[in-house]
């Protein structure tokens, strides 16, 4: 409905950022499949948190999500990789 309402079309130049309902990312799928859908960083870090806890992951993780440029993101990403591969291959 919301799609209708805004006239979203398939979601060409739309971006969507939800959490990880399983029933909001195959609605998008269906209704907006040329929108960008992105996961909520909260929500992101709120799983990655429940097995990987402490403030080297909190500061880690969000240095990722705050990431500005490719550069940043990979160096950021690699860094996390060296402090847990478990927890990079979460994020990937």
């Amino acid at each position: 409905m919301l799609a209708k309402d805004l006239e979203m079309k398939d979601g060409i130049g739309w971006c969507i950022i939800s959490d990880e309902q399983k029933g909001l990312v195959d609605a998008v799928k269906t209704y907006l499949p040329q929108a960008e859908h992105r996961l909520c960083a909260r929500h992101v870090y709120a799983n990655l948190h429940k097995k990987y806890k402490g403030i080297q992951f909190r500061k880690g993780f969000w240095a990722i999500a705050k990431s500005t440029t490719l550069v940043d993101f990979e160096k950021n990403m690699q860094l996390m990789k060296e402090l847990d591969p478990g927890a990079w291959d979460f994020l990937v």
